[in-house]
């Protein structure tokens, strides 16, 4: 695919085929992979020496010349190797937080199927709010789109799951 589009630019996140094609290919295309894992190869992570495994995966899924990444502790900037600090929007921070007990869960691929499976499987006593699904309400469970609910919810929240 990048050689039959032949992409004035490659973005990647933490993915393993893009990654692993331009550390065998080196195609001449410029390429940075922004994730939160490219931190754990830093060379100034404390812990890069110490976990191989943790070491290799991220080298083998994020593989690109520029490495931007998103951590709140300051990892700076050497070579072609980025630390910025999260950006976090406005609303978020300016939010009025509580414990209203419910516990929000977030997908990023969400099926039907995995909505039934859902309704089967989760407990009673506790509400449960889902994001990612067409919008539903069965007994303590809320199926919601994703949408500007979501920082609200997530504000009020006792629990944040999230596969993303």
């Amino acid at each position: 695919l990048i050689q039959s589009e032949k992409p004035d630019l490659i973005i990647i996140d933490y993915e393993p085929f893009t990654s692993n094609y331009l550390r065998i290919w080196r195609p001449a295309i410029p390429s940075f992979t922004v994730d939160h894992q490219s931190v754990f190869v830093s060379p100034m992570f404390p812990y890069r020496k110490i976990d191989f495994a943790l070491n290799i995966i991220t080298r083998l899924f994020s593989y690109a010349k520029i490495r931007l990444c998103s951590s709140f502790l300051d990892y700076g900037q050497t070579g072609s190797f980025y630390c910025i600090p999260p950006i976090i929007r406005n609303e978020v921070l300016k939010a009025k937080t509580s414990d209203d007990g419910s516990i929000l869960v977030y997908h990023s691929t969400a099926t039907a199927m995995d909505k039934e499976r859902i309704k089967k499987i989760c407990p009673k006593d506790r509400s449960m709010i889902f994001y990612g699904y067409e919008s539903e309400t069965v007994r303590n469970i809320t199926f919601k789109p994703k949408g500007d609910d979501f920082l609200r919810d997530l504000a009020k929240c006792h629990l944040y799951v999230t596969n993303c």
